[in-house]
């Protein structure tokens, strides 16, 4: 027993109705993406990564992260060589975006910008809303969010700390999928809707 290094063989043992099952364990996406920049509060890259796969189906679709924070879901839409363009409305949270990306060897793409202005037409939206935790928003402000994420975007994934299913019906979403992401006694609330024509 000691320190696992990259030449480390890792087995996995499980129970299962009676019966011991023993195999090489083996990681398909480690958590890679170190930032420069981050919060406690940030998406793992995994989970980015998971809501990436999540939002394109593994087809070729152009991404909107219009409320992109410190760059992890662009990060990792980018090393999966998808088009991604992100925007923040703080202006020192975009300059950590940016540099974040640059230390991966990425252009700097994020947008210091209201996601309000934005005029260009995705095929999906990816937005981990805000909330009130680190940003002052209100209930009308985040429903204002899912509203333009409507307007320029096909399809949408919505990440939340609380349920929007009320609000998604009413704005005219089709809820397709529904599941939620639990972090000890923190939930998130992950959503993949279409736009009802």
């Amino acid at each position: 027993i000691g320190s696992l290094d990259d030449r480390a063989t890792v087995v996995g043992v499980m129970y299962y109705e009676g019966s011991y099952y023993m195999g090489l364990y083996e990681v398909a996406h480690r958590d890679e993406h170190k930032k420069l920049q981050s919060y406690s509060q940030s998406l793992s890259s995994f989970d980015a990564r998971s809501f990436v796969n999540i939002a394109t189906g593994g087809q070729d679709k152009h991404i909107v992260d219009p409320c992109c924070g410190v760059g992890t879901v662009l990060i990792e839409a980018l090393s999966m060589g998808y088009r991604i363009d992100g925007y923040e409305l703080n202006k020192g949270v975009a300059w950590k975006a940016n540099r974040n990306l640059e230390y991966f060897g990425y252009e700097k793409i994020v947008r210091n910008m209201d996601m309000h202005h934005i005029n260009q037409h995705y095929d999906v939206a990816l937005l981990d809303i805000p909330y009130n935790l680190y940003s002052s928003i209100t209930r009308s402000e985040q429903i204002s969010l899912i509203e333009k994420c409507r307007e320029i975007a096909d399809e949408f994934v919505l990440i939340s700390f609380e349920e929007f299913d009320d609000i998604l019906l009413e704005k005219q979403f089709q809820i397709i999928e529904k599941c939620q992401l639990k972090k000890m006694k923190m939930v998130r609330y992950i959503y993949y809707c279409g736009v009802k024509k």
